[in-house]
């Protein structure tokens, strides 16, 4: 009866997500604003959206790369969606690439020359593979195996002066540890090379705030970090950080200190937290993207949304009530 009960609790807590285009602008959220979000419709029953990439944009139309999960398989992919920027209902879907495990966080790196890369997290191999993103048959294609280690939500960047991705793994993905992998090839335009990257160092938070949520970007001359808050559960938040590179001796207000004398002293300065805007789908806000001047993001919220709230509600209350059962005094 029990295990019956477990299921069941289980099956009402799912989580569904669903992708929006943010209608602020990045001062505007910066300076506090509320944020504004039109919701990217056209699924399909029995799948969702999550992770949005910015592929392309323009007045009419934007293109991302998607986690498209499936409910029956339990499994993602990853697609191409093709949106109507007036109606945000997805014009056209394209599969880009299916592996037989499970795929998210389609993550974009475009090279001097013009190319497009793209590191999906595929943990589940125990490794990073990147791919070349062929334009004309819109497939992933080139599958390379760059860092042996089943990193999770992978960022590349070489803003800290080093070709370096910036990633937590398995088995603790939210934790306060931002593992650095740094190539051990000279950055020349194409970073990927086999088994290139490997650990040197992690940058320890005080928070779990160190999963990555986004790629990062510069805005008004300052570099910000979109990252991950896992505080209360998994996708909770994003913390958007500020990130300066601080000398060694400056610990006035560190948010994440290397743990590796090969690192730069990096300052991750909180700057904002943003949770989910919408009612329904109010459990979390997972991912921050931005492209030129459009912005990205996804939420989760139950798949049954009366059932979950209301079965959580009755797991805390019976929680609460067994643990002031624990405390009380033996008065026998």
């Amino acid at each position: 009866m029990r295990s019956h009960l477990r299921k069941f609790y289980k099956k009402t807590q799912e989580y569904v997500w669903k992708v929006g285009i943010v209608q602020n602008t990045l001062d505007g959220i910066l300076a506090g604003e509320t944020l504004n979000v039109k919701w990217v419709g056209g699924e399909t029953p029995g799948t969702w959206w999550a992770d949005p990439f910015i592929l392309d944009a323009n007045e009419h139309n934007l293109v991302l790369l998607v986690e498209e999960y499936h409910m029956t398989n339990r499994r993602g992919v990853i697609a191409q969606l093709t949106i109507d920027r007036r109606s945000m209902q997805v014009t056209r879907r394209t599969e880009v690439l299916r592996l037989d495990t499970h795929l998210s966080f389609p993550a974009i790196h475009r090279s001097a020359d013009g190319q497009v890369f793209v590191y999906p997290e595929s943990c589940n191999k125990g490794c990073l593979e990147v791919y070349r993103y062929d334009a004309n048959t819109q497939r992933l294609t080139e599958p390379q195996k760059v860092c042996n280690e089943p990193l999770t939500d992978a960022i590349f960047s070489t803003l800290l002066g080093f070709p370096a991705l910036f990633s937590t793994q398995r088995p603790a993905p939210n934790s306060m540890h931002l593992n650095v992998y740094r190539s051990a090839q000279a950055d020349d335009g194409h970073p990927w090379h086999e088994c290139s990257f490997s650990l040197a160092g992690s940058y320890v938070f005080p928070r779990r705030t160190a999963r990555c949520a986004g790629q990062w970007f510069v805005h008004e001359g300052r570099l910000y970090r979109p990252a991950m808050e896992c505080e209360v559960e998994y996708g909770h938040a994003v913390e958007l950080q500020e990130m300066v590179v601080t000398p060694a001796s400056d610990t006035s207000q560190p948010a994440a200190t290397p743990d590796a004398a090969s690192l730069p002293h990096v300052s991750f300065k909180p700057v904002r937290t943003l949770l989910s805007p919408d009612r329904q789908y109010d459990r979390g806000l997972h991912t921050f993207n931005v492209f030129g001047d459009v912005i990205v993001v996804d939420v989760k919220g139950y798949r049954y949304p009366i059932l979950g709230r209301m079965m959580r509600k009755i797991r805390k209350f019976h929680s609460c009530g067994c643990s002031a059962k624990r405390r009380k005094p033996n008065t026998w």
